[in-house]
């Protein structure tokens, strides 16, 4: 039988082989988390707060909500989702021996992309799972929201939070996910969370992820994606907040016909360091990919995207399309930026490309010649580049609060 706690063994019996990378592997080439890592570290939970709780802003009213504080769930309020088999809740720490449970515990850190010294360092601290389980041909109508908030003590140890989640979508079955990172300025803070994501054939998840965690924080983040045939998949992911922050998603199209589309938006001001790192395998015919991926930096802002794009030679018609563009706001700010396009296939339909630019300097003279100053011009063109992505959102109260956001932050000129 599986348990929590022998699968917190596994992932110890794997870091005794591993060492955190070094800065010498090619994707680590930008950090060196084996000089950052925290010689200490705890993970101490709150209990449920107030009304007036932080994060209270940042809930979606029309949405089910699950909460992580400091790496506990301790918000289980979507469980009238358990009826009709759907199920919202987590995997705890006491077994079960339903097939269910049993068989969603036995999905954990499976996907390759888990499986990585970061990977294996969530397994090890594994406490409990989040998870979201739709049977076959079933849909959720409203949105299932995952918040994890996190607050050190100011004279405490570095607190890392390990975060994890389960997404489970039957045949037929049809969601939409929000997670949403945040946490409090002021003392050192190390995310290293982990979802998995598994849709069976013909499901289909939209999936929004939100990071603005505090500029103390050092952000983890990996998504793992298993596509069976004629699944989609929408992935909208706004890297916002964070002093380092690097997201790695990873996708596996598992059979025919199957669709996976991400946009995207990095925003990084000061000295922000934020990475994105994705992987999108097609292995079988008539796959259909699309990934579109904007950057906003400026001061001393650094930016760095790999988008691997993976074309096998069963991936027959296949059509795959990647654009990454950067906006450069200061002449400090930073991108390094490196699209990949590998095609083992003959009758495909791809394409890849990159921008790097600064704000056009007709668009601002346009502007300025209608009585605009400087500053609103600026912002303006800031807000239109980034609004191509964040108008593609799905939801309505997190499209407007995202909006909102970037007409305040670009207001900055960063």
């Amino acid at each position: 039988m599986i348990t929590m706690a022998s699968l917190q063994q596994r992932g110890r019996e794997q870091l005794a082989h591993l060492q955190p990378p070094t800065g010498q592997e090619e994707e680590w080439q930008y950090l060196r988390p084996a000089q950052m890592l925290p010689s200490v570290t705890t993970t101490e939970g709150q209990p449920l707060a107030p009304h007036d709780a932080p994060w209270q802003p940042h809930l979606i009213p029309e949405a089910h909500h699950g909460l992580w504080v400091n790496g506990r769930w301790c918000c289980p309020s979507a469980l009238g989702l358990e009826q009709s088999g759907l199920w919202f809740g987590t995997l705890g720490p006491h077994p079960s021996e339903d097939p269910l449970w049993q068989r969603l515990a036995g999905m954990i850190s499976q996907h390759p992309a888990t499986q990585d010294y970061f990977g294996y360092c969530n397994l090890a601290a594994l406490g409990e799972v989040a998870v979201l389980y739709v049977p076959k041909n079933r849909a959720i109508a409203q949105p299932i929201q995952i918040l994890s908030y996190a607050a050190a003590k100011p004279q405490g140890d570095c607190l890392w939070v390990q975060p994890r989640c389960l997404v489970v979508l039957e045949a037929g079955s049809r969601a939409t996910l929000v997670e949403t990172w945040l946490s409090e300025d002021g003392a050192p803070l190390w995310h290293n969370g982990v979802t998995e994501i598994y849709l069976d054939d013909g499901a289909h998840l939209d999936h929004v992820m939100v990071q603005q965690e505090g500029s103390h924080t050092l952000h983890f983040q990996t998504t793992a994606l298993s596509q069976a045939s004629h699944s989609a998949y929408r992935g909208y992911g706004m890297a916002l907040g964070g002093h380092i922050a690097r997201q790695t998603i990873q996708v596996q199209q598992g059979g025919p016909a199957t669709d996976t589309a991400l946009s995207g938006l990095i925003y990084g001001a000061a000295d922000q360091h934020q990475e994105l790192y994705t992987t999108i395998d097609l292995g079988h015919p008539h796959g259909t990919s699309r990934h579109l991926q904007k950057v906003i930096l400026g001061d001393r802002a650094h930016g760095v995207f790999r988008g691997k794009i993976q074309v096998g030679q069963r991936a027959q018609e296949t059509n795959a399309a990647q654009l990454s563009r950067t906006l450069l706001r200061s002449p400090k700010s930073r991108i390094d930026t490196q699209p990949q396009l590998e095609i083992l296939a003959d009758n495909v339909k791809c394409s890849h490309g990159v921008t790097v630019s600064q704000l056009d300097a007709d668009e601002l003279f346009y502007l300025l010649s209608r009585g605009i100053d400087p500053p609103a011009a600026a912002r303006l063109l800031s807000y239109g580049f980034a609004a191509e992505v964040v108008t593609q959102i799905p939801i309505p109260s997190v499209r407007s609060a995202l909006e909102a956001w970037l007409m305040q932050h670009t207001a900055s000129g960063l």
